[in-house]
């Protein structure tokens, strides 16, 4: 008769916590009022954003206090009402608070901040394959939007934890050079500080 291998409980605890040891993207995309978000409009390029503050909506987005390690979201919205599309490149976007300046982060840079900062050694790697995917989706897309269309998503920038009660005060969020298909690129600035919660 076959013996089944059972696993210590120090082991089986380890795959619980592995398991649980990845960064989740949101569920679903969160739905905000204008009155909730800052705006800023230049030839036909319309941008709107809302950060995200607070350890609670943190928990209930990322089911993680993401400042608390250095991490903080905006989410961002893209509406494009000139006659032509115009193109979103991935170095496009930055934050500045004060005289510095960070650009948005990647999928990569994001897990690689999340398990330096909670100090995770080890995790699955098809739960994390599987995670990044889905933050990827959850993340502002580049490319192009075309005429009267509107592309929603997070934002993730790098902070010090230590700024992390507060941290939208003062920022900028920077859309440096927005392609359109014809004429110039267009810059537009948005300040992070007054959206109401």
């Amino acid at each position: 008769m076959a013996r089944r291998a059972v696993l210590p409980p120090l082991a089986l605890l380890a795959c619980v916590l592995i398991s649980c040891a990845t960064l989740q993207a949101p569920m679903q995309s969160p739905v905000y009022t204008r009155e909730q978000m800052q705006h800023a409009a230049r030839d036909g390029i319309e941008i709107a954003v809302r950060p995200i503050e607070g350890e609670d909506e943190y928990l209930d987005l990322f089911d993680n206090d993401l400042p608390g390690i250095g991490m903080v979201a905006v989410w961002v919205e893209v509406r494009n009402t000139r006659p032509d599309a115009i193109q979103l490149r991935p170095d496009l976007w930055s934050m500045r608070t004060g005289a510095r300046r960070v650009p948005a982060m990647s999928v990569a840079e994001v897990y690689e901040r999340y398990y330096e900062g909670r100090r995770v050694r080890m995790y699955a790697v098809r739960t994390d394959g599987a995670a990044r995917s889905r933050m990827q989706q959850a993340l502002l897309a580049e490319g192009r939007i075309p005429p009267s269309e509107t592309r929603r998503g997070f934002l993730l920038f790098r902070i010090d934890p230590a700024a992390a009660p507060g941290w939208s005060g003062g920022a900028v969020l920077v859309a440096r050079d927005i392609l359109p298909d014809s004429g110039t690129a267009t810059t537009i600035e948005i300040s992070l500080s007054h959206a109401d919660p």
